[in-house]
């Protein structure tokens, strides 16, 4: 049997985890864009800060997680968009 090191299986957890932090996060990406059709200036200001919100509990996650290169492409791929 191949047993993995505890190294290993923090890094699969880890991956696993971030994995999941940006699948679930792609509600919040909708969110900018109900901001900006939003006519209401309370309400857009809101959903702006709501979008800043999710994204600094969503980027405090990964930084602890250290997730893959890939991974964090494809999360600043959808901050930027």
């Amino acid at each position: 049997m191949n047993a993995k090191s505890l190294v290993d299986n923090i890094s699969d957890s880890n991956r696993a985890c971030a994995e999941l932090l940006i699948t679930n996060a792609n509600p919040a990406w909708a969110l900018p864009d109900l901001a900006e059709r939003t006519k209401d200036a309370q309400v857009r200001s809101r959903r702006i800060g709501d979008v800043n919100h999710a994204y600094r509990i969503i980027l405090g996650f990964l930084t602890r997680l250290e997730p893959a290169m890939v991974q964090t492409e494809v999360l600043s791929k959808q901050i930027r968009r």
